[in-house]
Formats: structure tokens, C-alpha cells, sequence
């Protein structure tokens, strides 16, 4: 019905401009009659049947005639009003117009949260997605065609992993970072480049940092676990193989460091010690009963042999690495009671030749149970005090502390 009574508006228009009314004689009254303003979108309205053919000397009329048989007679300005009137009536203006709403909440499509680089949809939590370490983009694990045990791999490692733009070589700084610009025969053309929106010169050299989307997850730091190491003075280990395994299959250490293990070329390393371990052994080489070394270290870390360590003197090196800590220097030493001051000599260079910064572990059996580790001094009762205030020096110079304070 709003419809229908603003066509008729605009048709009355049509009519006042057709007939180029004017002012007629009778003059315009001061105000709308309240029959006009009780007119509504239900009101029937009749052109007189003679109006074509109506005239005189005054002008042209306009007949309206209205339910209550009342005739205005009007002109092109009234019509004005009266069109304008029925329009703010026909409620079919916006007041205050704006951007279209839904008809449903429901039909209201918002961009979701966190959306996959690939495939534009939303990454929920129940979707194995990975994020790029580079631009924070997150991506579906099936978008990228990440298989499951690769995904499995990065989700319980510290591995890096970059989407496929983040990849791409730069090639910025090569290819788009030089636009010609010089004049060629086709100069209609060049005209032509002003009007075509262009992205320009690059402004930075590689794609830009976009803002994160999801908080990282702030990783854990890394805390080596403890090291679980036995010192053995075994006093020949040929005869005490039931007892190693056992002890091993008890206590399960990490590094055993063994002094007098007796052993000789001739025997295999196979013979005495689990396959779980790697064993470094430094046998005694005079034909004397006696000494040799080992460090046996479980195969599940990295341990390296330190040949440039080794001096004239019954002592060996592994290197450890561990994640999260620095290099690991791990020593077995023996020294015979009867052993020259030239053994605590060997033993120093050794230990100078360690890089500074890394952690050194020294075991094994000194034959020294003379020193009071509390002060430390070497005691009055000591017959090698020599060879004690060499042991207590060369702990202060290279940063050692004594472990064990008691004689074993």
C-alpha cells in the first residue's frame, strides 16, 4: 500500500508539470483544510472526468476530489507539498541509511578467527594444523599434505617448519626492485602505465612479517636431566662379570667409570660389557699385573672420544653432549700408590688442554686418603704430601670441587 501512495504522488507530479500549472485567481489558501491532512494511504482519489477539457480565462484547474466530496483547487506548489507529504508517509525511507543487515543472525557470515593459509577456512582446535615459524600463518596438516607421522614429528619436537611463500627464494631484490623506465619505440604504451594501478617498488626485501594471529605456545626450556654415574674400582673385572651385569640391571647408570679392570689386548670388550653401552678402555701396556681404565657410557647419548687429551699417564676422555647443556668432559684416572709426582704432572696437562667453559668430570681412584677435603690441606699423617698438595693444586687451578669427602 506505501507503494501505491507514493506512485500516486509521483504521478501527481507528472500531471503539474505536464499542465504547467499556475496560481489561479482564487488564490492559494493559508493552510491545508483538515480534510487534506486526514488523508491516509486508504483514501480513493478522483480526477475529474473533465479535466482535459475544462478552461477559462484564469488558468488551468485541477479538480481532487476526495471521499468527503471536497474540491481544493491548487497549484504546481501545493501538488509539491502534498507529493512530499505522501512520501514521508509511505514509510519506505531510510532515515539514516547504512551498510545491509541480515534478515537472520544466523545468515550473518563473519571471517573466522584463525584462518588456514591454503585453504582460507578456520583452524580448530580439534584439527591437526601447523603454524609457519617465519610469518606465524597457521595451515591445515591435509592443506600442506602432511602425512601423520611427519606431523606426530613436529608435534613432539623443536623442529622448524616453514610454509611453502615463506620457502620460496627472495627474489625481490632481483626481479621487482628494478622497474624499467626507460622511453622504446611503443611509447603510446608507456602513457598508458599512470593509469594502471601498479604495487610499485617493493618496500621490503622479503614478504612482510604479517601481525600473529594465535600466542605461540612459549616452549618449555630444556633441562638435562641428571647424570647417573658409578666409580668402580673393580681390582680385575675377569672374575666379576656376573656381578657388572647385575649391578647394571640394579642401578642402570649412565656412565661407569672403572679403574684396574686388568684387562689386556687380548680380550674383547664384548666379553664383559652389555651392547647398550659404548666403552672406551685404556689397558695397561707393561706386562705387570694390574691398572687399565674404562668408561663405559649408554648408548642413548652422544659420546666422542678425546684422543687429544691423552697423556703418559693411566687416564681417558669422553666427550658428552646433552641437550641443553654445555660439553661434557667425563675422565677416568687411576694412579698406582706408588706412582712418581710425573703422573699428578700428566694429569695437569690434561686438564689444560680442556676448552674453558665446559663442564669436566674426573673420576677413579687417586690412592690419597690423606686430605681433609673440609679446608682442604693434606694431614700431618700423610706420606705423600707431595703428591697430596699437587692433587688439591690442580683442583683450585682448573675450578674442581671433591665430591667425595670420606676415604672408600
Amino acid at each position: 500500500m506505501a507503494m501505491i501512495t507514493l506512485t500516486v504522488a509521483c504521478a501527481l507530479l507528472y500531471i503539474a508539470n505536464a499542465l504547467h500549472l499556475k496560481p489561479t485567481q482564487e488564490g492559494l489558501p493559508d493552510r491545508i483544510s483538515s480534510t487534506t491532512y486526514a488523508l491516509s494511504t486508504s483514501s480513493t482519489w478522483h480526477t475529474n472526468k473533465h479535466l482535459a477539457n475544462q478552461t477559462s480565462s484564469a488558468g488551468h484547474h485541477l479538480h481532487i476530489q476526495t471521499k468527503a466530496k471536497c474540491t481544493i483547487h491548487t497549484n504546481k506548489q501545493t501538488l509539491i507539498y502534498l507529493a512530499a507529504l505522501l512520501i514521508t508517509n509511505a514509510h519506505d525511507t531510510e532515515t539514516n541509511p547504512g551498510p545491509h543487515q541480515p534478515l537472520s543472525p544466523a545468515l550473518d557470515i563473519t571471517p573466522p578467527d584463525y584462518p588456514c593459509g591454503a585453504c582460507g577456512r578456520e583452524v580448530a582446535d580439534y584439527t591437526n594444523a601447523v603454524q609457519c615459524d617465519n610469518c606465524d600463518q597457521w595451515f591445515h596438516a591435509a592443506c600442506e599434505e602432511i602425512p601423520l607421522y611427519i606431523f606426530q614429528c613436529l608435534q613432539s619436537s623443536n623442529a622448524v617448519w616453514d610454509c611453502l611463500l615463506c620457502g620460496l627464494p627472495n627474489l625481490s631484490s632481483g626481479l621487482f626492485s628494478n622497474p624499467t623506465s626507460q622511453s622504446n619505440q611503443f611509447s603510446i604504451l608507456s602513457s598508458l602505465s599512470d593509469s594502471i594501478d601498479s604495487p610499485g617498488i617493493p618496500v621490503h626485501a622479503s614478504s612482510p612479517k604479517q601481525p600473529q594471529i594465535i600466542p605461540r605456545r612459549r616452549q618449555p626450556k630444556l633441562t638435562p636431566p641428571p647424570l647417573k654415574i658409578a666409580v668402580i674400582n673393580f681390582r680385575s673385572i675377569r672374575n666379576k662379570k656376573a656381578l657388572l651385569d647385575q649391578f647394571i640391571a640394579q642401578h642402570r647408570p649412565d656412565i661407569v667409570l672403572g679403574t684396574e679392570s686388568w684387562l689386556t689386548e687380548e680380550i674383547n670388550t664384548n666379553e664383559y660389557f652389555p651392547p647398550s653401552y659404548q666403552v672406551l678402555r685404556k689397558d695397561r701396556q707393561t706386562h705387570t699385573q694390574g691398572g687399565g681404565i674404562f668408561i663405559a657410557i649408554n648408548n642413548a647419548y652422544i659420546a666422542t672420544p678425546c684422543p687429544e687429551l691423552d697423556t703418559n699417564c693411566e687416564l681417558c676422555w669422553y666427550q658428552l653432549k646433552i641437550v641443553g647443556s654445555k660439553t661434557i668432559y667425563i675422565g677416568s684416572f687411576y694412579r698406582p700408590p706408588n706412582a712418581s709426582t710425573e703422573t699428578m704432572e700428566e694429569l695437569g696437562k690434561a686438564l689444560s688442554r680442556i676448552p674453558q667453559g665446559a663442564h669436566v668430570i674426573l673420576g677413579g681412584d687417586f690412592n690419597l686418603p690423606h686430605i681433609n677435603w673440609t679446608i682442604p690441606t693434606a694431614l700431618p699423617s700423610a706420606r705423600n704430601q707431595e703428591h697430596c698438595n699437587m692433587l688439591i693444586d690442580l683442583m683450585e687451578d682448573n675450578g674442581l670441587q671433591q665430591m667425595v669427602h670420606d676415604p672408600t
